[in-house]
């Protein structure tokens, strides 16, 4: 199986996004996408209009406190780099209603990013956020 297959694979038994990966799926993403990486064909991807597009956001994973806390979104959302504002909003929601999948749609121009998810809330309600996307490699 090719690092990419099995990165699908593992990405199929990952958690919800939002929620703690285990240690596990952590190390395994971490490895998979280390191979992967200098396989990629994309001169600069990180400023390359292929990322332009929807996208199905199905991992975005972060290391699990060693107690669960209702402030730790909070808590990661301030000191840690990589737990984003619209994570730590999912998280939270989560704790209250049922929130569903995380679709990202980047553009050309900006605002660049376009994240929708629907909430349970009253009936279903779809949140939307917009922000700006610099590469920084």
């Amino acid at each position: 199986m090719s690092p990419k297959e099995e990165l699908v694979s593992v990405m199929s038994t990952a958690s919800p996004v939002g929620v703690p990966a285990t240690e596990s799926i952590r190390s395994s993403v971490l490895e998979l996408l280390a191979k992967l990486e200098p396989t990629n064909p994309t001169e600069a991807p990180a400023t390359s209009p292929l990322r332009n597009g929807g996208w199905d956001v199905v991992y975005a994973g972060y290391a699990p406190g060693p107690l669960k806390s209702p402030t730790r979104p909070l808590a990661l959302f301030l000191y840690a780099g990589g737990y984003t504002p619209g994570i730590a909003s999912l998280n939270i929601l989560r704790m209250f209603t049922d929130v569903g999948g995380l679709e990202l749609t980047i553009s050309r121009d900006q605002p660049r990013v376009e994240a929708a998810t629907t909430v349970a809330l009253v009936g279903s309600q779809q949140l939307k956020v917009f922000t700006d996307l610099e590469p920084e490699t």
